[in-house]
């Protein structure tokens, strides 16, 4: 919403409750009430008037839902994880290709200075001959078993 050059014009999302919020980020922000709110991904997607969508949603929609924007015309923001497998990021290349869509894949910890920095170091020598890396991630944490529960009312 800081550029000047472009206007949020639509949100979705399933939730009601985050959905009215977004609405209301973005109505304050503009300070009228132009945003359109929708519950289903491709009536922002059947708009001719958008150029660009940002997805954030769960994994496992990404893949199905970049494709789509893709066809449909759209320009793509993606926040991770970009696919679910080699296999699902090497369609979303090729479907980047096919519809010569503009394409960002955000990994916002990459933009942050201090991977930069860490980069450089590294680029330039600074810490000495590189012999191993090490990679891990956050521990996943188990939510036990779950119990079937009817569907919320602000849940579509």
């Amino acid at each position: 919403m800081g550029h000047k050059d472009c206007q949020i014009v639509a949100v979705c999302d399933v939730n009601a409750n985050r959905l009215a919020e977004a609405r209301k980020i973005v109505d304050e922000n503009y300070d009228d009430t132009g945003c359109v709110g929708y519950g289903d991904y491709r009536e922002i997607l059947a708009r001719g008037d958008i150029d660009a969508v940002s997805i954030a949603t769960p994994d496992a929609w990404h893949v199905l839902q970049f494709v789509e924007a893709a066809r449909s015309g759209k320009d793509i923001f993606l926040e991770k994880p970009l696919g679910l497998s080699v296999r699902d990021d090497i369609s979303l290349r090729e479907t980047v290709r096919r519809y010569d869509r503009v394409f960002q894949f955000g990994t916002q910890q990459r933009s942050d200075w201090n991977f930069g920095f860490a980069c450089e170091l590294v680029l330039n020598g600074r810490i000495g001959k590189l012999e191993r890396i090490t990679v891990s991630t956050p521990a996943s944490r188990s939510v036990g078993v779950v119990k079937p529960s009817p569907v919320p009312a602000w849940l579509d």
